[in-house]
């Protein structure tokens, strides 16, 4: 029976016992003061996490100085506003007096809501044509009908064919009020506004049906709607899943209490630092207090079955306690450490959010560590052990069953070991071709950019796009932004439209774009009407004005309102939004490419004399943005993952203080990631916006078993045994509660998969299946590493 005196020496520890054992002393010795410590900075943090906002605009999703952004913002200035969403609809009698008179009805509903600055629709269209071409000018036996109705005379139906696929289809049985909305709330974004555009689809007029509301703020909304609706399920759900896993694997009370109070402590403190430091919540940021519940487990089961194991030999609860302090709270502040480090090497992502979310992580990560050193104390030794204890659990599966699954498990990993360690060579040949094989899927990765992909297929607003994707010019909503001269010639718009005849005519891989549009257009069909011909364009520009005012200022910006005086005229674009990511971004790309040279041509220069453009056109948009924010991040995710196994590798050097151990222990940790990554190119699934940050997280929160495996394998050769006897030692040590806490991280990492948001889903499957994969090779390829000899 080894001794209870928790100050006795045990040269497992040494040369770093005395430091461990005093500090371990002072822990217990101040246990109360530091749960009192503990609680006033928790009802410090508390109000303050409370006030942490979330940001729902796009903006935030860029740096200050990305062009991407400049470009969108800009937009914004220029015309007050730029987001655009669809009210789509099926009437019958759409072109109809009934269908124009209900259109009419709906645009009214729609204009009449806060937020909205203007509609667009087929009763406009009609207004706008009654300006143009009063009733006395067209006679004949059409005059009774609406100025849109009256299809014989060639401009009606010039015009008509000019918005068809934007406010109505070519069939006139499906209508769209495009509503142009305000700038958006910081804190809400367009939330509210969408909410009740949503109310207006459930309250139709009779004879309509199949309303939706679609458009990319409709779709960053259900977004943000989905993670915060799954940040409070799956915080619950984790911990709900979670507690049970630790109350079975260590058969106490304290350890489950212990792991609850860690969790509330680590994100409350989190919460309130990110308030603090002026931070806000965006997209990725839901996952907070699940991600904390797991890093909090795993803690809490190497120290749990640490103290555990040391009560079964005869060790007084707090004998047990001040051992199990010294051995085991080092390796996991390093595990909390290599954890954070993971979760920082987003930071050098172009991605806001993303770089948001490993600071957020980064800190939750250390956050645990101090509330463990807090409230373990107290957890560990208080009470008696009756108290804390599971009677009936421990008569169903003590003594027998647990304790002989147990030593079986023991024994398994250990003979894994001599088996693998007397077959380095073989291992290091599998590990090799595994590692070939990982590069060539890695080379066949393909990235999926659709923002609508992030929700599952049966999900509302999928099927909604699928219905104007189908029946209108596409979903997907873009624009062009030219600068424009005080007056407007007819030469100026003539180069407009032989613009968006180039535009027109652009061809990626089958794709075009569906829809190309401007006051250019609206102006040369009013030309052509006898009266209006004999105007300027400056008077006809005007007429359209009078009848949609608000929607004619946001394609052109009225004389002396732009920033700077400047006027601009916009282009406003439509195409499919179903399309492939290299088809997507190769579109952008020559649309741009298009717009750049037919804005730097000499022409187009010499309609503004002596006072130049400030710049070419912009081509821009939310299409663009959530093209651009996914296409970034899958481009940074290598460079995160490279600075995550720097910044890990710094740690576990550290840790061990030595560049080989650390090399050794950050190999079977880097492969899995890699592996799993390169499973997507295998099976030629896209990589979604989850996926693409799993490779950085991953291996920070894979390390953990390392760091564990490492600590127990130096402690025994400090007792002067060779490699292979503390390779042989730490497997016997870590084996259980390395299976035990990555058990708990995959229940916990698995839960994120019943998310609605795919990417969300896709985070948790991915992660899951790679700390599974770092379990697997810590346990096997890492005791080959570590042995340095054949057996």
């Amino acid at each position: 029976m080894q001794s209870n005196d928790p100050s006795s020496s045990d040269d497992s520890d040494a040369p770093l016992a005395p430091s461990r054992r005093s500090a371990s002393r002072w822990m217990l010795r101040h246990q109360w003061s530091l749960a009192i410590l503990g609680t006033l900075i928790l009802a410090a943090a508390w109000p303050l996490s409370a006030r942490l906002q979330t940001d729902r605009t796009i903006e935030q999703m860029f740096d200050r100085n990305d062009p991407t952004l400049l470009a969108y913002q800009e937009l914004q200035q220029a015309f007050g506003g730029n987001a655009v969403v669809m009210l789509v609809y099926r009437d019958d009698e759409l072109l109809t007096p009934v269908g124009l008179d209900r259109a009419g009805e709906i645009s009214k509903r729609v204009e009449s809501i806060e937020g909205v600055r203007g509609v667009l629709s087929v009763a406009q269209l009609n207004s706008v044509l009654g300006l143009i071409r009063p009733t006395g000018l067209f006679g004949g036996a059409e005059s009774d009908l609406p100025p849109l109705l009256r299809r014989r005379n060639l401009e009606v139906r010039a015009f008509e064919k000019l918005f068809t696929g934007y406010t109505h289809s070519e069939n006139d049985k499906v209508a769209a009020v495009v509503a142009m909305l305000s700038e958006p709330d910081r804190g809400r974004g367009h939330a509210d506004v969408i909410r009740q555009l949503e109310a207006v689809t459930r309250s139709m007029p009779d004879a309509t049906r199949d309303a939706v509301l679609v458009g990319e703020p409709v779709l960053l909304d259900q977004g943000f709607d989905l993670i915060e609706r799954d940040g409070n399920r799956l915080a619950w759900l984790t911990i709900a899943l979670l507690s049970p896993c630790v109350l079975l694997l260590l058969r106490s009370f304290r350890f489950v209490f212990l792991q609850v109070v860690v969790i509330l402590w680590a994100v409350t403190v989190t919460r309130a630092a990110l308030h603090l430091m002026s931070f806000e919540l965006s997209l990725v940021s839901s996952i907070l207090t699940a991600i904390v519940t797991v890093i909090t487990v795993t803690a809490v089961i190497h120290l749990g079955n640490n103290q555990r194991t040391l009560r079964r030999r005869g060790y007084t609860t707090t004998a047990a306690a001040g051992r199990t302090f010294r051995l085991v709270l080092p390796a996991i502040f390093w595990a909390c450490a290599t954890d954070a480090a993971g979760f920082v090497s987003l930071a050098v992502s172009g991605v806001a959010p993303v770089r948001e979310f490993g600071y957020m992580m980064g800190i939750a990560s250390l956050a645990v560590w101090a509330g463990i050193i807090l409230f373990a104390p107290i957890f560990t030794v208080a009470g008696t052990s009756a108290l804390w204890s599971f009677p009936a659990l421990d008569r169903m599966l003590e003594p027998k069953l647990l304790s002989t699954l147990e030593r079986k498990i023991r024994k398994a990993c250990l003979l894994i070991a001599v088996v693998l360690v007397r077959h380095r060579l073989f291992v290091f040949a599998i590990t090799a071709a595994l590692a070939a094989m990982t590069s060539v899927g890695i080379s066949k990765l393909e990235i999926e950019s659709s923002f609508l992909r992030n929700f599952r297929e049966t999900s509302p607003v999928v099927q909604a796009y699928q219905m104007v994707e189908s029946e209108l010019s596409g979903a997907g909503v873009w624009d062009v932004v030219l600068d424009a001269p005080d007056e407007v010639t007819s030469d100026y718009l003539d180069s407009v439209r032989q613009l968006e005849k180039k535009l027109r005519a652009v061809e990626v891989q089958g794709e075009k774009l569906t829809k190309v549009l401007s006051l250019a257009d609206a102006d040369m069909i009013a030309s052509t009407v006898p009266l209006m011909g004999l105007a300027s364009p400056t008077i006809r520009l005007s007429g359209m004005r009078s009848a949609i005012p608000t929607f004619a200022d946001a394609l052109l910006v009225p004389p002396q309102s732009g920033a700077n005086n400047q006027r601009r005229l916009r282009i406003m674009m439509r195409s499919r939004e179903h399309i492939s990511t290299e088809t997507k971004m190769a579109l952008i790309r020559e649309v741009q490419q298009v717009v750049a040279e037919h804005t730097a041509e000499e022409n187009w220069l010499d309609h503004f004399g002596n006072e130049q453009p400030q710049r070419a056109g912009r081509v821009t948009g939310y299409y663009v943005l959530l093209a651009q924010i996914v296409s970034q991040l899958i481009r940074d995710q290598w460079r995160c993952l490279a600075v995550a196994a720097v910044l890990v590798w710094l740690l576990l050097a550290a840790a061990t203080r030595s560049l080989k151990l650390a090399t050794i222990a950050l190999i079977p940790n880097l492969l899995p990631v890699m592996a799993v990554i390169a499973v997507l190119g295998w099976s030629g699934t896209k990589m979604n916006m989850g996926a693409a940050m799993i490779a950085a997280v991953s291996i920070g929160l894979s390390i953990d078993g390392s760091v564990h495996f490492m600590a127990n394998y130096r402690r025994k050769l400090q007792r002067f045994r060779g490699r292979y006897h503390a390779v042989l030692f730490a497997q016997k040590q870590i084996g259980l509660p390395l299976l035990m806490a990555t058990l708990a991280l995959v229940i916990g990492f698995i839960a994120l998969a019943t998310s609605d948001f795919i990417p969300t889903a896709t985070f948790g499957l991915l992660t899951a299946a790679a700390l599974v994969a770092g379990t697997v090779t810590n346990l096997s390829l890492l005791p080959a590493l570590l042995s340095g000899r054949k057996v």
